[in-house]
C-alpha cells in the first residue's frame, strides 16, 4: 500500500472524521465509525500470551501508532481514503478523535506519546508537504511546529522527552543546492524553538534525533570522518565524539550510551554493523553479531534493554546488554506493521497484522 512508502523508506528504513478542530470522545458501543461494525468492535478482547498481551485493534488500515498508559493513538486511512489520528483506550474501549489530516494523500506518521503531550507529523504520501504538530492532553490544543513545502524530500521526523520536541529541518529556502539540515528543538512549556546546530553532511541515515538523560544526539561526517554530537539540556553545550566508522546514523540514546547503526559506505544498507558509544568511557563497543545472511532491519533501545528487528521477522531483546537475546519472538505468517517500540515507561510494544488479517498490538511484559 502506497500509504506506507515514507515508513519502509525511513526504517531502512475512523466513519465521517468531524472537524478538525474537534476532539470527540465515543464509547465504542455507543457508536463508532460508520465504516467498522461496532458489534465486532465490542467483542475483541485482551490475550495473554507467553509473556505477551495482546490487544485486536478495531481499524484495519493502521498507517502508524504508539501506545502509552493503555491508549493506542495511531493513524488509519478510511476506505475513501481519509485519515485520522485517533486515541484508543485498548482497556476501557473508549475513543478519541484527535486529528484529521489536511492532505488529501496522507502519510499521518511518527506518533509519539508522553504523560502530557503527543507529537505527530501529517504529511503527502510522497513526504514533500509535512506539517510536524504537537497536542497537549489536558487543554486539547494542537500546535504547528514545522511545515514543509518544496521539491525536497523534508520529514522533520521528531523525537519527544518530557516537554522537549527536537528534529532535523531541512532549510530549503536558498535553493540552488544550498539546503542546510538543522536540528531544532522547541520547548513545550515556553512555545520557544532554537537552532541547535547545523548538520554538515545531511543523508537519510542521519535524520534521526534522540533525546533521554537530559541530552540531544545526533550524528555527523565532518572531515570524512564520522562522530556523535551531544547537546545538553542545561548546560545548552556541544560535545562532539569520534566514531570508528565513517557514516554513524539512527542514533538513540540511553544511559549515556549512543546506540547506532554504522556505515563505511551509506549507500550499502545491508553491511552495517550495530554497537554503541560509551559516552562516559568515550569507547565504542559493538553490540550484536547478526548470523550469516542476517539482515538487521530496525532497533529500539531503553533502560539498556535492547530490540533488535531482523528480516526472517524475529523480534530479539537483550537485557542489559546481555549477548544473548532473552526473549526471541518470531512473527510467522505476518505483517508487522509498526516496529518494536518503547515508551517513557519502559512498555516495549509492536504492531502487526494476523493470518485473520485481524490488527494486533502486543505489549510484551516487564
Amino acid at each position: 500500500m502506497k500509504r506506507f512508502l515514507i515508513l519502509t523508506v525511513i526504517v531502512i528504513l475512523i466513519s465521517g472524521c468531524q472537524n478538525e478542530q474537534e476532539s470527540v470522545k465515543n464509547k465504542v458501543q455507543d457508536k463508532g465509525p460508520s465504516d467498522i461494525d461496532v458489534t465486532e468492535r465490542t467483542v475483541k478482547s485482551e490475550k495473554i500470551v507467553d509473556n505477551k498481551t495482546e490487544y485486536i485493534l478495531p481499524y484495519k488500515n493502521i498507517i502508524n501508532g504508539f501506545f502509552y498508559n493503555n491508549i493506542y493513538y495511531g493513524s488509519f486511512e478510511k476506505e475513501n481514503g481519509e485519515v485520522c489520528l485517533i486515541g484508543f483506550n485498548v482497556k476501557t474501549k473508549e475513543e478519541e478523535l484527535i486529528y484529521k489530516s489536511e492532505f488529501k494523500e496522507s502519510a499521518l506518521q511518527n506518533v509519539l506519546s508522553n504523560e502530557n503531550a503527543l507529537v505527530f507529523l501529517d504529511s503527502t504520501v510522497d513526504g514533500y508537504y509535512t506539517k510536524l504538530y504537537a497536542y497537549n492532553k489536558e487543554t486539547k490544543e494542537k500546535s504547528q511546529l514545522t511545515e514543509s513545502d518544496s521539491d525536497y524530500l523534508t520529514l522533520d521526523i521528531p523525537t519527544l522527552y518530557n516537554e522537549y520536541v527536537s528534529w532535523v529541518y531541512l532549510d530549503t529556502s536558498q535553493g540552488g543546492g544550498k539546503e542546510k539540515a538543522i536540528v531544532q528543538l522547541h520547548n513545550l512549556n515556553s512555545k520557544e524553538t532554537i537552532d541547535v546546530d547545523t548538520i554538515n553532511e545531511f543523508g537519510m541515515h542521519n535524520v534521526f534525533v534522540s533525546m533521554d538523560d537530559n541530552k540531544l544526539v545526533w550524528t555527523d561526517t565532518v572531515n570524512d570522518k564520522g562522530v556523535y554530537k551531544v547537546y545538553d539540556l542545561h548546560s545548552k553545550k556541544i560535545s562532539i565524539f569520534d566514531s570508528p566508522f565513517k557514516y554513524p546514523g539512527y542514533s538513540k540514546i540511553d544511559n549515556d550510551k549512543i546506540y547506532a547503526f554504522h556505515f563505511n559506505d551509506k549507500s550499502d544498507w545491508i553491511n552495517k554493523e550495530f554497537g554503541y558509544f560509551d559516552i562516559n568511557k568515550k569507547e565504542y563497543s559493538p553490540f550484536f553479531s547478526k548470523e550469516k545472511n542476517e539482515y538487521l532491519d530496525y532497533f529500539a533501545v531503553n533502560n539498556q534493554n535492547v530490540t533488535i528487528t531482523t528480516d526472517e521477522n524475529h523480534i530479539k531483546t537483550f537485557l542489559s546488554n546481555d549477548q544473548l537475546p532473552s526473549k526471541d519472538i518470531e512473527v510467522e505468517n505476518t505483517d508487522i506493521i509498526e516496529q518494536p517500540a518503547y515508551n517513557q515507561d519502559g512498555d516495549m510494544f509492536y504492531v502487526y497484522r494476523n493470518e485473520k488479517e485481524e490488527t494486533v498490538l502486543v505489549v510484551v511484559n516487564k
